[in-house]
């Protein structure tokens, strides 16, 4: 077969995850009403921040060797079904390794969350250590048992003990409340995320193609699918279990991806590049990634490659 000028179009180059020069900051705190590791939970969303990151040049390097066996670094390309086949069948790695953009997205909002967290905690504590300073609040062995504060034990101050203590409590039921629907929040975007990633488990696992869509065979051994099968069964069930628990209308998908969009890092470009998804919104929840327009090879800008 030999190499022709300028036939077919070579693998574009995907679009890296996008890591943010400035993370969310985590406020110190030391009083534990509202519930979260929110240190761990940054360290957790550096972690993924650093695997998307380490990913990006093996998405390069992926695309760079379909595109040079196809005959690119020649500035020629092959033509035919076999150089077609060829493109469809490896350049789609490229396209799948572009869900370490979905790993920047979860990195994003968990930090997003973590950040949240502690400020709330942050605005309870603020307001505490002011009654200590002020003096109608008392750190005694009481507070230290209940985490809740004491009269303090300047007479002048009792009368606005009362007073301030209602505020205390009007200000935590707030900061709870407002943590309780941050964490909703962040359960269903990443609910979100876990769907894609799931789509594209599947999408190897049931090794199917169908015209128009890509065609995943010969992509994993027999025994590497005898391997991965049952934990992906395992983690579907997992996911399911904890979607379970999501109201309906903090799952809604519309809502999601408006949030997606405003939180910034990578959870803003995964939320540009699905809600830009040309399909129906009844599917859009949960469409299959082997359909060209599906969130992985969209999040790649490659679907129209290796969907023919």
């Amino acid at each position: 077969m030999p190499p022709q000028k300028n036939l077919t179009k070579p693998i574009p180059n995907i679009p890296p995850a996008k890591i943010p020069t400035v993370r969310p900051y985590i406020p110190p705190t030391w009083a534990k009403y509202i519930k979260g590791d929110f240190n761990g939970m940054s360290t957790v969303a550096g972690k993924l921040y650093a695997f998307a990151q380490a990913g990006n040049p093996r998405v390069d390097e992926l695309t760079k060797q379909v595109n040079g066996l196809l005959g690119y670094q020649h500035s020629v390309s092959y033509s035919g079904k076999s150089a077609e086949a060829f493109k469809a069948s490896y350049g789609q790695d490229a396209a799948m390794m572009s869900a370490i953009k979905l790993i920047s997205a979860a990195a994003g909002i968990i930090d997003t969350l973590a950040s949240r967290l502690a400020t709330l905690e942050q605005r309870i504590e603020i307001f505490l250590s002011d009654g200590f300073q002020q003096g109608y609040f008392s750190q005694d062995e009481n507070f230290r048992r209940t985490n809740y504060p004491s009269q303090g034990t300047d007479p002048a101050k009792y009368t606005l003990y009362s007073s301030k203590a209602a505020e205390f409590d009007k200000l935590f039921r707030k900061c709870s409340e407002e943590a309780q629907k941050a964490r909703e929040l962040a359960a269903a975007e990443l609910s979100k995320v876990a769907d894609a990633l799931m789509e594209g488990l599947d999408y190897y696992k049931s090794k199917t193609g169908t015209a128009g869509t890509l065609d995943p065979k010969g992509l994993l051994r027999t025994g590497q699918l005898a391997w991965y099968s049952p934990r992906i069964e395992a983690l579907r069930k997992e996911l399911t279990e904890n979607k379970a628990d999501l109201k309906p209308q903090q799952t809604d998908l519309k809502s999601i991806l408006k949030d997606m969009q405003s939180i910034g890092a990578g959870a803003q470009q995964v939320g540009d590049v699905v809600a830009a998804i040309p399909a129906p919104p009844a599917q859009r929840a949960g469409e299959a990634l082997s359909a060209a327009g599906g969130v992985l090879s969209g999040l790649a800008g490659a679907g129209e490659y290796f969907a023919k």
